[in-house]
């Protein structure tokens, strides 16, 4: 990828998708594992731009992204396709039904995440991370593990950023 551009990669998608803003999104590529699936058919209020979310990599699974050195942001994009009402789960709003963990590098960036908490009233959890480098090989390493039920991302960016905060 560009250094200037980054990368912009809707997992689970076979083809790739253009924004309003003119972002190309690539097709997913650079995983390995997981399974590609559709995303949620609806959503609990409408997200920016609900082509982002219309798929997913799903199961255990891992990404290595060429990434030319330098400073990165990283967004990862999640929409929780599962959400359950809690009345049918004996619980408040679906939490807790989805936990896993999202490593970095081989380090744990989202140790226990669980995208319907997480996202409170929201229809997707959007995170952004600060400062992120290629490891030594030249890759940027994103890994996604089961603690409860299977993990998932919908996109993910890599973008140029500059040290210490978040553009």
């Amino acid at each position: 990828p560009s250094s200037a551009e980054g990368i912009r990669i809707l997992a689970g998608s076979p083809k790739p998708y253009v924004d309003r803003a003119g972002r190309r999104w690539h097709a997913d590529e650079y995983f390995t594992g997981g399974v590609a699936q559709s995303g949620p058919a609806d959503f609990f209020g409408r997200p920016s731009d609900p082509s982002l979310y219309r798929s997913r990599r799903s199961g255990d699974f891992s990404y290595a992204i060429p990434a030319p050195p330098g400073v990165y942001e990283l967004w990862l994009h999640f929409a929780e396709p599962a959400f359950r009402n809690g009345a049918d789960l004996g619980n408040e709003a679906g939490e807790n039904q989805r936990h896993f963990t999202v490593t970095l590098n081989g380090a744990a960036l989202l140790p226990d995440l669980d995208v319907v908490n997480d996202s409170g009233s929201f229809p997707v959890d959007v995170r952004a991370f600060r400062d992120v480098a290629p490891a030594a090989d030249g890759f940027v390493h994103l890994g996604f593990q089961t603690i409860v039920a299977p993990p998932f991302v919908n996109a993910i960016e890599l973008v140029p950023g500059v040290s210490g905060r978040i553009l």
